[in-house]
C-alpha cells in the first residue's frame, strides 16, 4: 500500500533528523517545507536507484518506439544489418539477455 510521505518543516526536520533518517532508511519519504515554497522530498537511495532505473527504462522504451515508427529509421537500420529482422526486442528483453558479471564462466573478481 502507498503511504503518503510526511510533511515537516525546516526547523522540525533539523530538531528530529536522526529519527528522520531512521524512518527513511526503513523506506519512509519525508518532504520538507522550506521558505518560498521551496521543498525538500527526502526518500531511501535504494527507492530512489530503483526510480531512477525505470525511468531509464521507459525513457529507452519511448526512444526505441520513436525509432520503429520512423521509417527512414528503420531502412537505415536495415541497410546496415544486411536484411530485414524477423523479430524486434525491448530494453528488457535485450537486458535480459546480457550476462550478470557473476554469470560469466572464468570470471574472478
Amino acid at each position: 500500500m502507498l503511504k503518503l510521505p510526511e510533511v515537516l518543516g525546516v526547523a522540525e526536520a533539523r530538531s528530529e533528523i536522526a529519527h528522520v533518517l531512521e524512518e527513511v532508511e526503513k523506506g519512509r519519504t519525508f518532504i520538507i517545507k522550506g521558505t518560498k515554497g521551496r521543498e525538500a522530498l527526502v526518500i531511501n537511495a535504494d527507492v530512489f536507484r530503483r526510480l531512477q532505473d525505470a525511468y531509464l527504462e521507459l525513457v529507452g522504451e519511448a526512444e526505441t518506439m520513436k525509432i520503429l515508427d520512423d521509417e527512414r529509421a528503420m531502412n537505415a537500420l536495415r541497410k546496415s544489418s544486411g536484411g530485414v529482422q524477423e523479430r524486434t526486442y525491448s530494453i528488457s528483453e535485450v537486458e535480459g539477455m546480457i550476462p550478470e558479471v557473476d554469470d560469466v564462466e572464468g570470471y574472478e573478481p
